[in-house]
């Protein structure tokens, strides 16, 4: 049994039914923000890396920027979905409350964590690799491999969470994350078709 006093940050790694059963039971709010901000800050760093997006200013200054607004933008992603796990969650016989299924995906975005401070480091030491329009070499494969394991462990840490919150067998958890994940990129597709 886990320690109900245990930072979440930590226990979320190797125990994420039993850490996200104590968060909802507490506090399906917490680190909502401070999450959303993780999530959105080494997305606003991919868009600049593998998209080679750049902001009309300096990137110091777009860094500030998306410092200020990222517990806005990652609350309102979290929101959407938590949503669609919600809703798919539903299609499967779910009971969790899209409360807690935002609060799910809240937390399987911890192994972010170690994605922003890669970024931050990188940004800081050897900023070319991420201001260049096709990146290559051993850094970038570096870069990949950090972004993918975590990627990887994120998508396992959502499994578990939901499999908890919705008390769901592992096949059911691991199928209502994929539709939801399926769903998102239908509807991203749209909006990039659109706009």
């Amino acid at each position: 049994m886990a320690n109900k006093n245990a930072n979440p940050l930590f226990t979320m790694w190797l125990r994420p039914m039993i850490t996200i059963r104590n968060i909802v039971k507490t506090n399906p709010k917490m680190g909502f923000f401070f999450l959303g901000s993780i999530w959105f800050l080494q997305f606003f760093f991919i868009l600049q890396t593998y998209y080679s997006i750049n902001f009309p200013v300096h990137w110091i200054v777009s860094l500030i920027i998306a410092i200020i607004i990222a517990p806005f933008i990652g609350a309102i992603a979290f929101y959407f979905f938590g949503w669609v796990l919600y809703f798919t969650g539903k299609w499967l016989g779910g009971k969790a409350p899209q409360l807690h299924t935002r609060c799910a995906f809240a937390w399987s975005r911890v192994p972010l964590i170690i994605d922003l401070i890669m970024w931050l480091v990188i940004s800081f030491f050897v900023a070319e690799i991420i201001f260049v329009t096709a990146p290559i070499g051993m850094s970038f494969i570096f870069i990949n491999l950090v972004t993918y394991a975590t990627g990887i462990w994120s998508f396992i840490l959502l499994v578990g969470a939901i499999r908890e919150i919705q008390k769901f067998s592992v096949g059911r958890a691991i199928f209502n994350v994929i539709l939801a994940y399926l769903i998102f990129l239908f509807l991203f597709v749209i909006f990039r078709i659109i706009f």
